[in-house]
């Protein structure tokens, strides 16, 4: 696709969407070290380099000069539920709809029952996410999209952040226009990549244990001196620190399921699995 062919009002495209692929590992790690302190820390090459492979989905917006600015990542926690782990923008090209853009492919994915007649495996009937209260840009992003709050969970941070959780009812409520759609002035967001090379996966949630994923138990991204130490060390060092937490449930990485998993930054991950990130990294 070329990322200078023509939007559908006649302006000049500015971004794509696509799915992430492991070549985008460096740019989404660059991403993920500027934005850190929205994030709540920084979300390893390591980590990154799991999540293109897992069952999760992962969408990134690119720049007319082929630049990943954007991510967004989330998974299934149980059938009909997907849960939205983060959405990053790099600061300069916010307020120009990659966000929101992001965040509307993602939406008009999980509303397909079917992509290229096969059966969507992240058809949901909901969607949510976590979002602090203090993070203006993002709670402006889901008011502009009139999406509702669903409760506020005080305190819920290390350092105390409100976090508000906000819900998209996808067999209740419309699907967002983009916002070049609605503002002449807004660049043009191109998204017809992600719908026309869909991932042919499976994703089975059978046991109760499976919803812990993303919302339930879950390890807290390293911050501060610990973040810089974690950066410096190798993988075995950091599993180390968090292998003490581990449950029952389904491998993010591989898709087993009943097997003692632990996490690995944003993936709950089985020991074979582990091994293999280890001889890669």
């Amino acid at each position: 696709m070329q990322s200078t062919r023509m939007g559908q009002v006649g302006r000049e495209l500015k971004y794509f969407i696509r799915w992430a692929t492991k070549d985008d590992v460096p740019s989404l790690y660059n991403i993920s070290l500027t934005v850190a302190c929205e994030l709540g820390g920084v979300i390893t090459s390591e980590a990154f380099k799991a999540i293109v492979k897992s069952k999760k989905m992962i969408l990134v917006a690119v720049s007319e000069e082929r630049k990943v600015v954007g991510f967004i990542i989330g998974g299934m926690i149980t059938k009909g539920v997907f849960y939205n782990r983060e959405l990053a923008v790099l600061p300069q090209h916010r307020l120009r709809g990659v966000g929101g853009g992001l965040l509307i492919t993602l939406l008009k994915y999980l509303k397909e029952f079917r992509i290229e007649l096969k059966e969507n495996p992240y058809f949901s009937h909901k969607w949510f996410a976590e979002v602090p209260l203090q993070n203006y840009e993002a709670v402006e992003l889901y008011k502009a999209l009139h999406f509702p709050i669903e409760g506020v969970l005080r305190k819920h941070t290390r350092n105390k952040q409100d976090m508000g959780i906000v819900a998209f009812y996808l067999d209740e409520m419309p699907i967002p226009k983009f916002w070049f759609e609605t503002n002449p002035d807004a660049a043009v967001i191109d998204d017809n990549d992600v719908f026309a090379n869909p991932r042919d996966i499976e994703i089975k949630v059978e046991s109760v244990s499976d919803s812990f994923i993303g919302t339930g138990i879950k390890h807290s991204p390293i911050v501060g001196e610990e973040s810089e130490q974690l950066l410096s060390s190798d993988l075995s060092r950091f599993f180390k620190r968090v292998n003490w937490l581990t449950m029952i449930g389904s491998c993010d990485s591989c898709g087993a399921t009943d097997v003692e998993v632990f996490p690995f930054d944003f993936l709950w991950i089985c020991d074979k699995c582990w091994k293999q990130l280890e001889k890669e990294a």
